[in-house]
């Protein structure tokens, strides 16, 4: 997949934490590992954070290991459409409403 937009890992943000990537200005990818996100509190916590960054105008895709491995297809054809849709940048209107990084 091609799609020349710049992705950072493990960005912090505030109130949330480290990130596993953000393509563009706010596509948020999240893979989470039964290991590490396994149980009731990890799981609601996983959550927790989806609000908070939806809130400060992110966007959030949750993966799991298997979707990664098997079914990359999916993530693919996801990632694709916000991009060319232009949905992984802040728009003015997120300026104005002073959503993004501060």
């Amino acid at each position: 997949m091609k799609l020349r937009v710049a992705i950072r890992t493990q960005v912090r943000i505030e109130g949330v934490g480290r990130v596993d990537l953000i393509l563009g200005d706010r596509l948020v990818i999240e893979s989470d590992g039964q290991r590490w996100h396994e149980g009731s509190q990890a799981f609601e916590r996983d959550r927790t954070r989806d609000l908070i960054l939806h809130r400060l105008g992110y966007i959030v895709i949750r993966v799991s290991y298997w979707h990664v491995v098997e079914q990359w297809m999916l993530i693919e054809l996801a990632v694709k459409a916000i991009v060319n849709r232009g949905e992984h940048l802040w728009s003015s209107a997120h300026k104005r409403e002073m959503l993004g990084p501060r």
